[in-house]
């Protein structure tokens, strides 16, 4: 296990002059899930997808390029109809572009600011199973961290 030095934020609180409970505040903004945010829903259900995705190639030996993962999961049905319930407006359904997805998807997984959302806590199996959340280390072997090689 990884060991921290707290003597070092609390150094940092200091002289930032950053008090216990802002501190706090700030911790549980830049690392919870806001449950009204749609955007973040949305993101958070299509980053699901994409992990049950390659679960699923690696359970058949099919574990490929993360592009082709992202492309199977926006050409799903699945995805088709979360886009459509999450798409509407005021002004109706916006349209559905395939290659635009696939590019958004793929820029959000790979982007390093969006790493800390892949957290056990937030994943579950796909509805076959129990509600049971997927184990960080299974997690990790699809979504490696910033400072790993690709």
């Amino acid at each position: 296990m990884k060991e921290y030095r707290y003597s070092d934020l609390v150094e940092f609180l200091r002289k930032k002059h950053i008090g216990p409970e802002e501190a706090i505040d700030i911790c549980k903004r830049a690392t919870e899930i806001n449950p009204t945010n749609h955007r973040t829903l949305w993101k958070m259900q299509r980053f699901q997808m994409y992990l049950w995705q390659r679960m699923e190639e690696d359970k058949k030996g099919l574990l490929g390029k993360k592009i082709e993962s992202v492309r199977r999961v926006v050409s799903s049905k699945n995805y088709t109809s979360h886009y459509d319930k999450n798409h509407k407006g005021i002004m109706g359904l916006k349209k559905f572009d395939y290659e635009y997805e696939v590019f958004k998807l793929n820029k959000l997984i790979t982007d390093p600011r969006q790493y800390h959302y892949f957290k056990s806590e937030y994943f579950t199996y796909p509805p076959p199973r129990d509600q049971k959340q997927i184990p960080q280390e299974i997690i990790n072997k699809y979504v490696p961290k910033p400072s790993e090689k690709r």
